[in-house]
């Protein structure tokens, strides 16, 4: 842009308001600079939309990536080059996804050698039933690798996420799985040749209302395929910050005969710290807050 007199020749103002040439370049090179990795092709500008009555101020492509260009010296074109080569872009999945829905309660199609081609060999394995990004299973399987650790979660575009991470720091004793765990836990279990040692259940959906209880992911069932699997030794650990989700999760599980509750030494049998020195995301920002945290350890007999 070299003079406000050149802007008339690429700024045009919908609904035949206008604005001084000079006030919408200083903004619009303003903004390019704060955004260089945005395109400037459209742009809203806050201020003037809320003082013209959400006016938008459209620029024409090729000349406003020329002026882009210029005032950021380069960069623009740069980064526009950059953007061309990656892959889409990443979109945030939901945080509540109902289990019960139709599409989640259809059985996952698991191929018969899953666990060859998903690990490298066979050894004790740790399930860690809604994994969501899957930063806790990275970093337990960096840190044993004699254990192979699954994570499975139902929204599989965290999955997809995850393991790529995996493939990208070689970890053959790490996979993650997208399923619905109330629907396909017995038939990963009942197929894989490595021996059940450990389940960890950490900060499940709440899901607040009486009626959405149903949804929660520690039911019955769950809790019985576990405890079937399950070798003996082995245990399973819960843990949430909402106290009575916490003790919602511990009663299903009081009500499996093979498995017992770990004295801790606290009257209420809540663990003080996370036995496996690994905090979830949640845990973290939890603690940051001041926040209380359940636990709860249950053993196989």
């Amino acid at each position: 842009v070299t003079s406000p007199a050149d802007s008339s020749s690429w700024l045009r103002v919908d609904g035949g308001m206008g604005i001084t040439a000079a006030r919408a370049q200083a903004m619009l090179i303003l903004g390019l600079c704060a955004l260089k990795h945005v395109s400037p092709s459209v742009l809203l500008l806050p201020r003037t939309a809320r003082s013209l009555s959400r006016v938008r101020v459209r620029a024409v492509a090729s000349d406003v990536d020329e002026a882009a260009d210029t005032a950021t010296g380069g960069k623009y074109v740069r980064a526009q080059q950059r953007r061309e080569g990656q892959q889409r872009r990443w979109k945030r999945p939901r945080q509540h996804v109902n289990p019960l829905a139709n599409h989640h309660q259809k059985p996952l199609d698991l191929p018969e050698d899953w666990h060859a081609t998903a690990f490298g060999m066979t050894q004790p394995l740790h399930v860690d039933i809604g994994c969501a990004a899957g930063h806790f299973c990275v970093s337990l399987a960096e840190q044993r690798p004699d254990r192979n650790v699954l994570g499975l979660e139902i929204r599989d575009v965290l999955v997809e996420r995850a393991n790529s991470w995996v493939e990208t720091r070689s970890l053959s004793n790490l996979r993650f799985l997208a399923c619905n765990a109330n629907v396909d836990l017995p038939t990963i279990l009942t197929s894989s040749p490595s021996p059940l040692t450990s389940v960890s259940i950490q900060f499940p959906d709440p899901w607040f209302k009486k009626r959405h209880h149903k949804r929660r992911v520690v039911q019955p069932e769950l809790v019985a395929c576990i405890a079937e699997h399950l070798q003996p030794g082995g245990f399973v650990f819960v843990q949430s910050d909402v106290r009575e989700l916490a003790e919602a999760m511990r009663e299903q599980l009081d009500l499996s005969p093979a498995l017992a509750l770990r004295s801790t030494g606290n009257p209420e049998g809540w663990l003080e710290t996370n036995p496996f020195s690994i905090p979830t995301e949640r845990e973290i920002a939890t603690e940051h807050k001041n926040g209380a945290v359940w636990r709860a350890i249950y053993d196989r007999l």
